[in-house]
């Protein structure tokens, strides 16, 4: 893990950063990426890191054999609140400037540790993010299983589907088709969308029940050792009606087209614009997000491919390409993708069929 430690250094001028993990759900990703630890909780836990090279995870008894087998990083374990403010303070001592990941710790957290060292402390949530864009083979390696376990799972979905079911119960589904196929996880809430639903790209699964001849629109996502997979797939139960083949022919087309950009070297704005150019031909304005978004240890892992900001890509990062159509008295159609960026086509992590389903 020593090489992810000078990565995050790299774009940073700190002396050290200290990682305060939080308590579950609200645990900070940077943890596990600078330790490399990928089972355990690690509730309040911490890393402290020295730019000159030594760092150490403070843990608890509770995670230590844990810690222990799975990082490289020395391990010292607190058995009280003061044996562990003693241990930052020494690990710390001579430091000027402490980078923080400030996009996680907690007003609380800071403020405990601003009693407990009297040093200057800067936000690195920008060392960090840069430091993880770039997945190296352990990363992906994970990343791929979690989204061959969602590509399997949006195959056999369709096979579920019939009249009366709610979105809920569908939503339930994807999560025990994940389970069954080998995640450790599920990356978020499956999003099951029926009909006019699909247009809202965010709907929550509700008791709507399935009629016939409608969309039936879903997005989910497994974890695969803490990395995350995104994928969303969209059918029509019953017959498409012309307007819904235009939408899903639109989508992807687009789709299609900005797979051509998505390599090394291009930009995810540009991508993003190729998308909404072919939308818009007949769907003008119905495409009302992003195209994308990095996938990692988080779902939305860092930077995004948008018609707004400036995305360079670069080999070994982890995309989605998801161009949407939404028209809220019909519904909406999504297909998206996870794939890893390369020098040619980005390889489609979730290969998994697009085609138009009528089920």
């Amino acid at each position: 893990m020593k090489e992810r430690i000078k990565k995050i250094f790299s774009s940073s001028n700190a002396d050290a950063f200290i990682i305060v993990n939080g308590s579950h759900p609200s645990l900070d990703p940077n943890f596990f990426y600078a330790s490399g630890i990928l089972s355990g909780v690690f509730e309040h836990s911490m890393i402290i890191a020295q730019k000159a090279g030594k760092a150490t995870l403070l843990t608890s008894r509770l995670e230590e054999d844990i810690a222990r087998k799975e990082t490289s990083l020395d391990v010292q374990v607190f058995e009280s609140k003061e044996t562990k403010e003693a241990a930052i303070r020494s690990l710390l001592s001579g430091t000027k400037a402490v980078g923080l990941s400030g996009s996680f710790i907690s007003y609380r957290d800071f403020n405990r540790l601003s009693k407990i060292i009297n040093v200057k402390m800067k936000d690195m949530t920008a060392a960090f993010a840069h430091a993880r864009s770039i997945k190296d083979p352990r990363e992906i390696k994970s990343i791929t299983a979690a989204c061959r376990i969602s590509a399997k799972a949006a195959e056999e979905f369709p096979g579920y589907l019939k009249e009366g079911v709610t979105e809920r119960e569908m939503a339930a589904k994807l999560a025990e088709l994940q389970y069954a196929f080998g995640a450790t996880s599920i990356a978020f809430p499956p999003i099951v969308a029926f009909g006019e639903n699909a247009s809202r790209p965010h709907h929550t699964a509700s008791l709507r029940k399935l009629k016939k001849n409608e969309f039936v629109l879903i997005d989910f996502g497994a974890e695969y050792m803490r990395y995350a997979s995104d994928l969303s797939r969209t059918f029509v139960f019953g017959r498409a009606s012309e307007t819904m083949k235009s939408m899903y022919m639109a989508v992807k087309e687009a789709q299609d087209a900005a797979m051509d950009i998505i390599r090394e070297g291009k930009n995810g704005r540009d991508a993003d614009r190729e998308a909404r150019r072919i939308i818009d031909r007949n769907f003008k304005g119905k495409f009302i997000h992003s195209l994308g978004h990095e996938v990692g240890l988080e779902i939305h892992d860092g930077g995004v491919l948008g018609p707004n900001g400036s995305f360079p890509l670069k080999k070994n990062m982890v995309v989605t390409n998801e161009p949407g159509v939404y028209i809220p008295q019909i519904g909406g159609v999504r297909i998206e993708d996870t794939v890893l960026v390369g020098k040619g086509r980005p390889k489609i992590l979730t290969a998994s069929s697009t085609d138009l389903q009528e089920i």
